[in-house]
């Protein structure tokens, strides 16, 4: 999951005002489920007069929580909002995670050879991306 603490702050302000909102709210956690469960979707927010906008809203209720379906529903009742996939967010959110299980694995004394084969299981990724990734962010050194 992603943080706001992990976020650059070109990456916040890039985000669109429904996230910024639920993370204010309700924090990043409810955020990324939003973004995992709605994500790359045009969203219609249903008023919830009719029965048909009712059962709408408890979908949404059951996929997302009653709370943040609540909020958005208030803030943003009878219009049309874009969730996006977020593909940046979420790929360095996965770069926190590899990193942070690198230096947990390191610290271990586990040898960098053997770290980045069991990430390569963990992330389902190649050893050269992990490879990648760790030297972006200084775990391993350039001869590594």
């Amino acid at each position: 999951m992603f943080t706001i603490d992990t976020m650059s702050s070109e990456v916040i302000n890039s985000l669109p005002d429904i996230l910024k909102d639920v993370i204010e709210k309700f924090g990043s956690d409810k955020a990324s489920n939003l973004v995992s469960k709605l994500g790359g979707r045009t969203y219609w927010v249903a008023e919830g007069r009719t029965p048909k906008a009712r059962e709408r809203r408890k979908q949404l209720a059951e996929m997302i929580g009653e709370d943040v379906e609540g909020f958005i529903n208030k803030r943003y009742q009878g219009k049309e909002i874009y969730i996006p996939r977020m593909k940046r967010i979420e790929t360095l959110a996965r770069h926190r995670r590899i990193n942070v299980k690198a230096e947990e694995l390191l610290g271990e004394g586990k040898p960098i050879r053997a770290v980045v084969t069991q990430l390569a299981n963990e992330f389902a990724m190649s050893e050269r991306s992990l490879w990648n990734i760790l030297k972006q962010h200084g775990s391993v050194s350039e001869g590594a």
